[in-house]
């Protein structure tokens, strides 16, 4: 009994003293919604395990956060992402706050499933006392996590009622096709690689490592020589008239240009070898031009857009997430006019930092 007890005066002080103000103490609203410092510091904490999972295999160390960015060496990385989240967390109060507007509610199943996965985290830790210590790292107990729990609900809840199949803003056609047009490039390319070289065995096939990635090696002075000779060559080709269409399956080291003999489709952001996208936008259709990367030279000729290529199966990779990258940018045009109105207490949240918050990979 009074180790209990002691687990929970222990959680109770570490909530006090990670929250910087409590419990209660409101971080960000919007209209009727509010977020409390906790509930700020519990979605930091699930950010930063997002983050370090996609961008340093899920380390958590302060060399990663004080990278710096910019070339004034002024932006860390921590700098840069603390900013993200803290946008990200102002879109869940908004989200909530659509929720009541649009009058929905959740049904007795959710409130019962959201219940029972709580019940399910404390009984892993053998008490609620035991699952309150380890919560609190977090900024949470049992109770505050369920509400939040009820709010990541109500969130889905309101996004579904906005975008999903029978949602009052969903995807038209017309959106589609004008998206289309307005964001995408069709090309073609050949490339000459003048960096490395990829190893093979004795009968020719590649060597893979662990990760399922092709072995190379670095190319000799004398390789890269001959490399950018065969660029220079091939662009006086070009120059002269030759088919650039012609050229590919005899030239391109890019082995998915026999993939994809149609060519390939790109957003204008997408962010792809050197500056190809951007030397892709500065052409008109039917011209080629000459791009670099760490990997070599990249010949790129723009192509015409196919009448609705994103309906097209040969062209599934490049269209996979068509449909998500409407909806988020319909959803970032109607957050980015109620961003303004989101008020947030800088002196609540200044306790709590995305490098001194650990990462929530549990909640």
């Amino acid at each position: 009994m009074i180790k209990k007890i002691l687990c929970v005066l222990c959680a109770a002080a570490l909530l006090l003293s990670f929250s910087g103000c409590g419990t209660g103490s409101a971080a960000i609203k919007y209209k009727n919604t509010v977020l409390t410092a906790n509930e700020y510091q519990f979605y930091l904490s699930r950010y930063k395990a997002q983050i370090l999972s996609t961008y340093n295999s899920g380390q958590d160390n302060r060399s990663f956060w004080t990278k710096t960015m910019d070339e004034e060496g002024t932006t860390t990385i921590a700098d840069f992402f603390s900013e993200i989240v803290k946008d990200n967390i102002k879109i869940n109060a908004i989200c909530l706050a659509l929720f009541d507007e649009y009058g929905l509610s959740l049904s007795n199943d959710v409130y019962a499933s959201i219940e029972s996965e709580v019940k399910q985290l404390i009984d892993e830790y053998g008490s609620r006392a035991e699952f309150n210590l380890a919560a609190a790292q977090f900024g949470v107990n049992a109770q505050i996590l369920k509400g939040i729990y009820e709010k990541d609900a109500k969130i889905k809840a309101a996004y579904a009622y906005l975008y999903g199949d029978n949602g009052i803003d969903k995807v038209t056609d017309d959106e589609r096709e004008s998206y289309y047009n307005d964001n995408f490039l069709h090309i073609k390319t050949i490339f000459i690689n003048t960096a490395y070289n990829i190893l093979t065995d004795e009968d020719g096939n590649y060597i893979f490592d662990d990760s399922g990635y092709a072995k190379t090696e670095a190319k000799t002075e004398e390789e890269i020589k001959n490399a950018k000779d065969r660029a220079d060559s091939l662009e006086e080709m070009l120059k002269s008239g030759s088919d650039f269409e012609d050229l590919i399956l005899t030239y391109s080291e890019d082995p998915a240009a026999a993939d994809y003999p149609d060519g390939f489709y790109f957003t204008k952001q997408t962010n792809y070898y050197g500056n190809v996208i951007e030397i892709s936008e500065g052409l008109e259709e039917g011209q080629w031009g000459r791009a670099e990367s760490e990997y070599g030279v990249h010949f790129v000729l723009r192509l015409p857009l196919e009448e609705k290529a994103y309906e097209e199966e040969k062209y599934y990779e490049f269209f996979d997430s068509f449909e998500d990258m409407i909806i988020n940018n319909k959803f970032d045009e109607m957050i980015d006019e109620r961003m303004k109105d989101v008020w947030i207490d800088e002196e609540v949240i200044s306790g709590i930092s995305l490098l001194d918050v650990p990462q929530n990979q549990e909640m």
